[in-house]
């Protein structure tokens, strides 16, 4: 009996190979036919979105690879302090970089507001950024987050968007 090309999927169910074999019941083909699937091309400007105003060397744009998480900051403790270290990637979205150590100590009532540092990228290639977050509390655990600030990629909607690029788990100062 031949179904209607719009049945054949409800007949067999959801499985992938019960559906090429229903397709191909219908359109009278063998199911080991020739089944292709193309994939778009995704373009270089489809990391963190538009071209930006200046064009890094090839090997050096992001954005010919998509923007990439970091993983974990580095983290060396100290007293009262948090050096936090990362690598730079030079890509023409990227506006700033935002650090902050959050206490991992449990408080009953309002909790701290989050303080962030703010760090604007160097103009080379690749760098090993490094900032150091002071005024913490001694002996205190805290997670350090990393954040990037990118432009915008939505066509005509200016403005800047973040994203995190990794946490360092609880680390404890010094």
């Amino acid at each position: 009996m031949r179904t209607s090309p719009a049945r054949p999927l409800l007949a067999v169910g959801l499985s992938l190979a019960g559906a090429v074999a229903a397709l191909a019941a219908v359109v009278g083909t063998p199911a080991q036919a020739d089944v292709r699937i193309t994939l778009p091309p995704i373009g270089w400007n489809h990391g963190t979105g538009q071209p930006g105003t200046t064009t890094p060397a090839p090997a050096c744009d992001p954005r010919q690879h998509g923007y990439q998480a970091q993983g974990s900051p580095g983290v060396t403790p100290a007293a009262g302090a948090l050096v936090v270290t990362w690598k730079h990637m030079r890509d023409p979205d990227v506006t700033a970089y935002r650090v902050a150590a959050v206490p991992k100590r449990l408080r009953t009532g309002a909790q701290p507001a989050v303080r962030w540092t703010t760090v604007k990228p160097p103009s080379s290639c690749y760098a090993t950024m490094k900032v150091t977050i002071r005024g913490l509390d001694r002996k205190a655990p805290y997670d350090v987050w990393l954040d990037v600030v990118v432009k915008r990629t939505t066509p005509g909607v200016g403005g800047t968007r973040d994203l995190n690029l990794g946490r360092s788990g609880v680390v404890w100062t010094r």
